[in-house]
């Protein structure tokens, strides 16, 4: 849960207790689901040409005033997700207020949603359905093309009273469900992805590009022993293979260099001058159905003739 405190009420204005149960917060509720809250200041970014009714449609409600809050007509919340760089602002520093009022309204509370949701999620749409926690007033639970990924509230005041903050203290509460994220962000269909020791998957959990699904079939390996020009990589021979096997080169999961032996180490005349003798792995698998023997080593057969120049 992120927490971001600080709106001072001016000299002298009474601070309205709002709390679990209240009947204020009760109208507070009925505002944010039925669009009748007041707008709100963008967080941290001066809007102009606001008219002080939360004139944000570029950002609120997938373009649509009807659907931000304070319009009068129901919230559906639905974001496209176009825009970005918000930043978050405002704290009391030295008993003075930083970051301006109505950034810890419904309002503020929707910017802080697009921020965190488009920053991990660019381009994606979201929306928020009410929802109740101990800790938030005006709780909403936020989904992405069905998924709830996080929940958010204005703080309740018995939760920043409990931590000893000021009553004039208001904050905006968020949480984020990581793994959820992660897995609508790469195209992962299956939790358990998340957690699984199989190497093919696990290597692609170091970033965010999108998942490729591996198969469950089981691999065919086999290992050549090849000629090849001196400062040759794998992808080069990678690469060579997938030209070699044309339409059969889906087939190809993996082509890794086990060893690069040089011509000094090998029976005098054993190289041509500039080569070195490469053994490589070819690692096959098929996504639908188990490769058999025999095609597998007609495949063997195919690369050793194409890598050593012959015809096959």
């Amino acid at each position: 849960m992120g927490r971001h405190v600080g709106e001072r009420r001016k000299s002298g204005e009474p601070v309205p207790a709002v709390g679990p149960g209240d009947e204020r917060d009760g109208g507070r509720r009925d505002a944010l689901e039925d669009g009748g809250g007041g707008g709100g200041r963008a967080l941290g970014r001066k809007d102009s040409g606001d008219d002080g009714n939360g004139d944000r449609a570029d950002r609120l409600g997938d373009g649509d005033r009807a659907n931000r809050p304070g319009n009068g007509s129901r919230s559906n919340g639905l974001r496209d997700g176009r825009d970005g760089g918000l930043a978050l602002g405002g704290e009391v520093a030295d008993g003075c207020e930083v970051g301006g009022e109505g950034l810890y309204d419904v309002a503020g509370l929707w910017e802080l949603i697009d921020v965190a949701v488009t920053a991990a999620l660019p381009g994606c749409r979201w929306r928020v359905r009410a929802a109740r926690h101990p800790y938030t007033t005006d709780g909403l639970e936020i989904e992405v093309d069905g998924v709830e990924v996080g929940e958010a509230g204005i703080a309740g005041q018995h939760v920043l009273g409990g931590a000893g903050l000021p009553a004039y203290v208001r904050g905006l509460a968020l949480g984020l469900g990581l793994d959820r994220l992660v897995m609508l962000r790469k195209g992962m269909g299956d939790i358990r992805l998340l957690r699984s020791v199989d190497p093919r998957v696990a290597v692609q959990l170091t970033d965010l590009t999108p998942y490729r699904p591996v198969s469950a079939q089981p691999a065919a390996r086999r290992d050549l022993s090849v000629d090849t020009p001196v400062g040759v990589t794998a992808e080069d021979v990678g690469d060579r293979v997938r030209e070699l096997l044309g339409v059969d080169a889906c087939l190809v999961e993996e082509v890794r260099l086990l060893a690069v032996t040089p011509a000094e180490e090998l029976p005098e005349g054993r190289l041509r001058e500039g080569q070195v003798n490469v053994l490589l792995r070819m690692v096959l698998r098929d996504p639908d159905a188990s490769l058999p023997r025999q095609r597998v080593n007609a495949l063997r057969d195919r690369v050793l003739a194409g890598l050593a120049g012959r015809s096959h």
